[in-house]
């Protein structure tokens, strides 16, 4: 089946089946929306879905590499104090709290933030 919306407007000529159009349009004089407006909206959320599909995955793959990271962290944080305090605890190394040039941590995959983000935690 083939309908027009109106014939001073720009249209496409669109084929659904017979029963889908009979529900959609229940649907809309139920809701009190016209046909047109309810395609066009179902269409630009079709597009929109889509794309927030795609957004969600990146996010969902990126949440899992910074989880790994933490992991990462975590593990190596509690390996190198273990063994350092294991190592100060039994007089091999004398631990300064002046002393700057030791460093626990190479590499740290986290940088320290010092921007304008720290007042909200003030």
């Amino acid at each position: 089946m083939k309908h027009h919306f109106l014939k001073d407007e720009n249209t496409t000529t669109i084929k659904i089946d017979d029963k889908l159009y009979d529900l959609i349009r229940k649907f809309c004089d139920k809701e009190s929306r016209r046909l047109k407006d309810f395609v066009e909206d179902s269409l630009e959320n079709a597009i929109y879905t889509e794309e927030s599909i795609k957004v969600l995955n990146e996010e969902i793959k990126s949440l899992k590499k910074k989880e790994t990271r933490y992991d990462y962290a975590f593990k190596r944080g509690f390996q190198k104090g273990f063994y350092i305090s294991f190592w100060a605890l039994r007089g091999r190394i004398l631990l300064d709290p002046d002393d700057e040039d030791f460093e626990i941590l190479k590499n740290d995959p986290f940088r320290i933030s010092r921007g304008s983000q720290l007042d909200l935690f003030r």
